[in-house]
């Protein structure tokens, strides 16, 4: 009996979970990090020289990100966010003589609107 009344008590659990998910109003917010690995593949060629390379740098990025969600009608949920990410990534290369090449990652806006349609299945 406790092993039905738990499964039971689980089942009901993350029902309510998905349904509250699928009508979640309000705004929301996250912050996020990760790896990046960065692949620079170089080739030029005029009259007189031709050179070409390639190399990869890694470094951290990390970024977040604000939005509000709206739920519009049973299980549709309508959204805007906007966001940023940079990262750690640089290096600097020499191309020729006293020639350097440069890499090195900025930041990243963004600006959007999304619309999911939320399952209420187990």
């Amino acid at each position: 009996m406790r092993i039905i009344t738990g499964v039971a008590l689980a089942a009901a659990a993350a029902f309510s979970t998905q349904a509250a998910a699928a009508t979640f109003s309000g705004p929301r917010a996250e912050i996020r990090g990760g790896w990046d690995r960065t692949t620079l593949s170089l080739s030029y060629e005029d009259a007189v020289d031709s050179l070409s390379g390639s190399g990869h740098k890694s470094g951290f990025d990390i970024g977040a990100e604000v939005g509000y969600d709206y739920a519009a009608a049973g299980t549709l949920v309508i959204g805007a966010y906007a966001g940023i990410e940079g990262a750690t990534t640089k290096d600097c290369s020499p191309v020729v003589g006293d020639d350097k090449a440069c890499l090195k990652l900025g930041r990243n806006f963004t600006v959007g609107a999304r619309a999911e349609r939320k399952s209420l299945r187990l």
